[in-house]
C-alpha cells in the first residue's frame, strides 16, 4: 500500500513537471489522505466508524498472529477438555480415526476446520450444509440421491480415460514409425475403440459404468522381433502406462459397490456431525477469549467489516448491502483492487457490499493474473477470479481488459514462458487455458548494448540425470574427476553445474547487464544473480556450501534453524530453568554452558554428590551447600545469580528480564567471538525482539513464553536464522520461488525442479473443499 502511494506520488510530480499538469498539483497534498491500503487495514477502518453497530469494546486492539496462535490454542485445549470430560459418545468416536498423539492431531483438525470455515462469508451455513451432505444420505440410498457425490467421481474419471487414450494414441503412432512394431496395431486401436467406448458410459447410471470398467480388460501385446528396441520400449511403456491409469481406477473407485460407498458415508455421518459441532464450540471459546483480552485477530476484522455492511440474504442466498455499506457506496467514486487472484471469499463479499454492483453503474475495479495466485495454501479462492474472467468475456456482466504485456523480462525470456505453458497449462490441469488470451507479449524496451559482449542471454536448460549423474552436463571442474563428480548427490551435482555457470557469467568482460539506476550497461556482479529453489529448507544451506568452496559468495534467508542454533539453545534452556529448575536436562545444559562453564566430569561429580534418592536439582544445592570442591564456589555464585534472576521474572516484563540477563551475563559478547559470531548475536536479538513483542499480549509471564516456543517448535514452525545481511551487499541470493515474487534479477538459475510435487495435504486426516464439504478419514473399527 505504501508503494502504491509512492508510485500515484511519483506520476503526479512527473505528469505536473514533464506534461504541464498544473491543475493535478492540488491532489498531491490530498494524497496522504487518499484511501490506500490492504485489505484488513479497509476493515479495521469500517469497524472503527461503526463499532457501534457490533458488541465489542471500542478500545479494542488487533492481536498479532502469534499472540492470535497462542490463544487458538488454548481455546482448543479448553474445548477438547471440556468434551472430553463431559464423555460425549460421539466426540470419542472421533479418537479413532487418529493415532499417536490423538489429542494434538485433533485439535490440529480443529484449528485448521475453524479457519477454512471462516473464510466463507456465512462459516455456520457452510458447515452446516457440510454436514447436511452425510446425514441426507439415507441407508440404501439410489444414485439419485449421491449426485453430488458421484459428479466429481464421474469428473474424474473422464480426465483419467483421456489421459489413457492419448497415451494408447502416443503409443499408435510409435508403431506406425519406421522400423516401429507395427504388429501392435491391431490391439492397441481395438484398445483405444474400447476406451472410446467407456468414456461414452460416463453418463450412464453407476451400476452399468461400474459392470463395463470392471469387464475392460487390455489384451497381450503379440511378439515382435524384427522391430527398433528403442521405439518397440517407447510404444509398451506408453501402452502400461494408459494399462496402469485404467487398472488403478478401477481399483480406487469400483471393486466397492454403491452400497458400500453409501455406508461410509453413514458411517461418517456422526463424525461430521461431532466436528462441526467442535468447531462451533471453539468458535465461541476463542471468541470469549478475545473479548476478554480486547483484541481482535485478522478473521475478526473481515467478519465484523461483513457483519456492518450487510443486513439478510435475497432469495438466492445473496447477501445484501446495509445502511453502512449504502454510505461507503456513496463515499467511493471508484473501487480498485489489485492481487485479485488471491482473494477469499469473505473479501470478495465485502468488496461487493462497499461496491455499486448490481446497480445502474458499478464502479470496481479488479486487476489479477490467476497464473500468479500462490495463496491457496492461506485460503484465497482463485475461483472467484476465474468466474469472473470467464463471465466478463461475455456481454453481460462486465468488461475484461487483458494485460498481456510483460514490462519485466527480455524478449527470450518471455518466448520460454510461453513455450513451456503454451503446452503444459490447460484447464483441466491448471483450471485456465494458456491461449492467445493468456500468452505473454513483451513488452520490455532495453537500449542496445555497446559494450564488448551481447547482454541478452538465450533461456538456457541444463540437464543432470538424476539417478547416475551421468547427464548432458559434464563434471563442472576441469580438475575434478568423473568419479568425483558422481559421488555427490543430485542435487549436490547441481549445485556444482550451478557454481560453474557463474563463474562463466562473472568472468572479467563476459556478460553485461542493463543497470536501470545507472541507465547503462555495466558488468555483471554476484549480486545481480538469483537462485531460486521451490523450498529452502535442507537445500539452501547445502547451496551456499558448495558455492563458499568454489569463492563465490552466496546467502541464503532460511525460514529454519533458529531453535537448533547452540546460542538459542542455550538461552532458552536458562529461561526453563529460571522457571522450573527441576528440570534435569536444561539444569544441566546451563551448568556445561558458558553460564557456569563446568565440564562433563564435573556434572559426574555432583551427581554422585546428591545419591540415589535425589534429583539433579537437589543433587546441585547439595554439592553447593557441601562445598564439593573445585566445583562448589561456581555452583554457589551460580545459584545466587539464579535466585536474583528469578524473582526479576516474577517482577520486570519478560523483554527487560532478558536484557537484565544479557548484561549481567555478558553471553551476547561471548557468541559474539564464536565463528558466525554476527549471526548467533543476531540471533539472541531477535529472542529480545520476540520477548518485546510477547510483552504486548494479553497474558504474560515466562512460563507461558516458553510454553508458545515449544508449539511452534514441535509444530514445525521455526522462526528461521536471524538476518545479518545487508541488501546492497554483493552476494548471490539463494531464496524459495515463493520469496521471492515480485523481485527483479537480471539473471536467475531456477534449479531443483526435479523434485517431485508434495501431496501431502491430500493424505492429511481431514480433507476440506469449498463446494464439496469435508472428507474425514474412514476407519471401520467394527468392519
Amino acid at each position: 500500500a505504501a508503494e502504491m502511494r509512492d508510485r500515484i506520488a511519483a506520476a503526479l510530480e512527473k505528469a505536473i513537471t514533464e506534461d504541464g499538469r498544473y491543475e493535478l498539483a492540488r491532489q498531491l497534498p490530498l494524497l496522504g489522505g487518499a484511501a490506500i491500503s490492504t485489505l484488513h487495514s479497509f476493515c479495521l477502518g469500517i469497524i472503527r466508524r461503526y463499532f457501534y453497530l457490533l458488541d465489542i469494546d471500542p478500545s479494542f486492539r488487533v492481536a498479532a498472529e502469534t499472540e492470535a496462535a497462542l490463544m487458538r490454542n488454548d481455546a482448543a485445549a479448553l474445548v477438547l477438555e471440556q468434551a472430553f470430560a463431559g464423555g460425549e459418545e460421539d466426540i470419542f468416536a472421533l479418537l479413532a480415526d487418529y493415532d499417536g498423539n490423538v489429542e494434538a492431531k485433533l485439535q490440529k483438525d480443529l484449528l485448521q476446520l475453524y479457519s477454512f470455515a471462516w473464510s466463507n462469508p456465512r462459516p455456520k451455513v457452510w458447515l452446516e450444509q457440510a454436514v447436511a451432505m452425510y446425514e441426507q444420505v439415507p441407508a440404501g440410498a439410489d444414485e439419485t440421491l449421491l449426485t453430488q457425490w458421484l459428479e466429481p467421481v464421474r469428473s474424474a474419471l473422464h480426465l483419467i480415460l483421456a489421459e489413457a487414450a492419448e497415451c494408447l494414441q502416443a503409443a499408435i503412432a510409435c508403431a506406425l514409425k519406421p522400423g516401429g512394431p507395427d504388429a501392435y496395431l491391431p490391439v492397441l486401436e481395438k484398445e483405444a475403440e474400447s476406451l472410446q467406448q467407456l468414456a461414452q458410459l460416463l453418463s450412464r447410471p453407476w451400476e452399468e459404468l461400474r459392470a463395463a470398467w470392471l469387464g475392460f480388460a487390455f489384451g497381450n501385446l503379440p511378439r515382435v522381433r524384427d522391430a527398433a528396441e528403442e521405439v518397440k520400449a517407447e510404444a509398451q511403456d506408453l501402452r502400461n502406462r494408459a494399462k496402469g491409469l485404467v487398472n488403478k481406477a478401477g481399483e480406487n473407485f469400483f471393486r466397492r459397490s454403491l452400497q458400500d460407498f453409501t455406508g461410509e458415508i453413514r458411517l461418517l455421518a456422526p463424525k461430521v456431525r461431532a466436528l462441526a459441532r467442535l468447531v462451533l464450540r471453539f468458535a465461541t471459546t476463542y471468541r470469549e477469549l478475545k473479548k476478554r483480552a480486547g483484541v481482535l485477530d485478522f478473521t475478526d476484522l473481515e467478519h465484523y467489516a461483513l457483519q456492518i455492511l450487510s443486513q439478510e440474504t435475497n432469495a438466492a442466498g445473496e447477501l445484501l448491502p446495509s445502511a453502512a455499506a449504502a454510505e461507503l457506496r456513496r463515499q467511493y467514486e471508484h473501487v480498485l483492487v489489485d492481487e485479485y487472484q488471491d482473494i477469499n471469499p469473505v473479501q470478495d463479499a465485502i468488496l461487493q457490499l462497499v461496491s455499486r454492483q448490481g446497480e445502474e453503474a458499478p464502479n470496481l475495479f479488479m486487476v489479477g493474473d490467476v497464473k500468479q495466485s500462490i495463496y491457496r495454501f492461506r485460503l484465497g479462492e482463485p475461483g472467484i477470479f476465474l468466474a469472473k474472467y470467464h463471465a466478463y468475456a461475455g456481454e453481460e456482466g462486465g468488461l475484461r481488459i487483458l494485460l498481456r504485456h510483460n514490462f519485466r523480462c527480455r524478449r527470450s525470456v518471455v518466448d520460454a514462458v510461453n513455450f513451456l505453458f503454451s503446452r503444459l497449462m490447460t484447464k483441466e490441469a491448471a483450471e485456465i487455458d494458456y491461449d492467445e488470451n493468456a500468452v505473454l507479449v513483451c513488452g520490455a524496451r532495453y537500449p542496445e548494448c555497446t559494450g564488448p559482449t551481447a547482454a541478452a542471454e538465450p533461456v538456457e536448460i541444463i540437464l543432470l540425470e538424476k539417478e547416475t549423474g551421468q547427464g548432458m552436463a559434464s563434471a563442472p571442474e576441469e580438475n575434478e574427476s568423473e568419479t568425483a563428480f558422481l559421488d555427490y548427490t543430485a542435487f549436490e551435482r547441481e549445485c556444482l553445474v550451478v557454481a560453474q555457470k557463474i563463474r562463466e557469467l562473472t568472468a572479467p568482460e563476459k556478460l553485461y547487464i542493463y543497470d536501470k539506476d545507472l541507465e547503462e550497461y555495466r558488468p555483471l556482479q554476484y549480486a545481480d544473480i538469483v537462485i531460486l529453489l521451490r523450498t529452502t529448507a535442507g537445500r539452501a544451506d547445502r547451496m551456499a556450501d558448495i558455492l563458499a568452496a568454489h569463492r563465490i559468495p552466496a546467502y541464503a534467508e532460511l525460514d529454519t534453524g533458529y531453535f537448533t542454533a547452540l546460542e538459542v539453545k542455550i538461552m532458552l534452556a536458562l529461561l526453563a530453568v529460571i522457571d522450573n529448575p527441576q528440570q534435569d536436562i536444561p539444569l544441566a545444559a546451563v551448568l556445561r554452558s558458558p553460564f557456569v562453564g563446568l565440564t562433563v566430569e564435573e556434572l559426574a561429580r555432583i551427581r554422585q554428590a546428591g545419591g540415589r534418592e535425589s534429583n539433579f536439582w537437589q543433587a546441585v544445592k547439595a554439592a553447593a551447600a557441601a562445598g564439593l570442591p573445585g566445583v562448589g564456589d561456581k555452583i554457589a555464585a551460580f545459584l545466587e545469580r539464579l535466585d536474583r534472576w528469578r524473582t526479576l521474572a516474577r517482577r520486570e516484563r519478560l523483554s527487560d528480564f532478558i536484557a537484565t540477563v544479557y548484561r549481567e551475563s555478558r553471553f551476547a559478547d561471548f557468541v559474539a567471538g564464536l565463528p558466525a559470531g554476527e549471526s548467533r548475536k543476531a540471533n539472541l536479538r531477535a529472542l529480545f525482539s520476540r520477548a518485546r513483542q510477547f510483552d504486548r499480549f494479553s497474558r504474560q509471564g515466562l512460563s507461558r513464553f516458553l510454553a508458545f516456543l515449544e508449539q511452534l517448535r514441535l509444530a514445525g514452525e521455526d522462526l528461521g536464522s536471524a538476518r545479518v545481511l545487508g541488501e546492497k551487499e554483493n552476494v548471490i541470493r539463494i531464496m524459495s520461488i515463493h520469496k521471492a515474487k515480485g523481485l527483479e534479477f537480471p539473471v536467475v538459475f531456477l534449479c531443483d525442479t526435479g523434485k517431485q510435487f508434495n501431496f501431502q495435504d491430500q493424505r492429511a486426516s481431514l480433507l476440506m473443499h469449498r463446494s464439496l464439504g469435508l472428507a474425514p478419514l474412514v476407519v471401520d473399527t467394527q468392519g
